[in-house]
């Protein structure tokens, strides 16, 4: 007790202590003023405008791609559905009386096979072209008859669609001994099935098939040969033409002498056969 209060008494008598005590500030909490304040929201709001603009043209051009999206798949569903405005044009350009209902498949093949509608279909070669397939297809429903052909189908938003195509079958006598056959299928107005010669090569002896047509862009073109079956010599040959291209056609098959083997003239874009032979050659039964 007694050393408490010598210390309290020692403390009073410091003068230099207690002018340091009343000296000492009192901490004040330091207020901006108005113009301060008014200059730090302006700054603020500056700042944040042009986010805020960015993020309502971001929202706006959205839900416009979102409405252009739905307006192309909306006008991708009325030309392609069976029925639609494809066609339509299918119909008007082959004469039917009505509007056909070809349907979407997942696949070439199977878009090829519904319109055929032949299970024994096989497919023996598949080409793809601009904005689709061409499919080389084989079926036999006798034992003595070979039928091919080819099928064009287009891809699209909404799956595999059917365009156009063609066969051919030959039966009989003579058959087996041919080299080469072909078939025609020209241009139609409002179908977007390239014009094509094509056919099989069943003679090893023939290595090169050469096409010529008229019209304004006429010319030559070599057609390309594949493999298929695996039976040696026997190939598919098939040349794209021009939508332009018009009578006279012209195939010649060729040796590896440059020697023709079999060939023909016609002008009927529509015309299929056997491939004549040319003059020296001879019938041989090929494999």
């Amino acid at each position: 007790m007694t050393t408490e209060r010598k210390r309290n008494e020692a403390a009073a008598d410091d003068l230099w202590l207690a002018r340091l005590r009343q000296s000492a500030p009192t901490p004040a909490k330091r207020q901006p003023q108005e113009w301060r304040i008014a200059g730090i929201q302006r700054e603020t709001a500056a700042a944040e405008r042009p986010r805020a603009a960015a993020k309502r043209g971001w929202l706006v051009w959205s839900g416009a791609a979102v409405v252009f999206a739905m307006f192309l798949f909306a006008l991708a569903y009325a030309y392609d559905m069976p029925g639609g405005i494809a066609d339509w044009r299918y119909s008007r350009a082959s004469g039917l009386q009505g509007t056909a209902h070809i349907p979407l498949e997942r696949t070439p093949e199977e878009a090829a096979r519904k319109v055929r509608d032949i299970s024994t279909m096989e497919v023996a070669h598949r080409e793809n072209v601009n904005g689709g397939a061409l499919l080389f297809v084989k079926w036999s429903t006798k034992s003595e008859q070979g039928n091919f052909g080819v099928e064009f189908v287009r891809k699209s938003w909404l799956g595999w669609k059917w365009v156009n195509g063609g066969q051919y079958g030959f039966s009989g006598s003579g058959v087996d001994s041919r080299k080469a056959d072909y078939m025609s299928l020209p241009a139609a107005k409002g179908v977007p099935a390239p014009p094509i010669i094509f056919g099989q090569i069943l003679s090893p002896s023939v290595v090169k098939v050469t096409v010529v047509f008229g019209g304004p862009d006429g010319g030559e073109l070599a057609a390309k040969i594949v493999p298929y079956d695996g039976v040696e010599g026997r190939r598919i040959w098939f040349a794209l033409l021009p939508r332009t291209a018009s009578a006279p056609y012209g195939i010649s098959a060729t040796d590896a002498s440059g020697r023709a083997v079999a060939g023909i003239s016609f002008d009927d874009p529509t015309k299929f056969g056997i491939l004549p032979l040319a003059k020296g050659q001879s019938l041989s039964r090929q494999p």
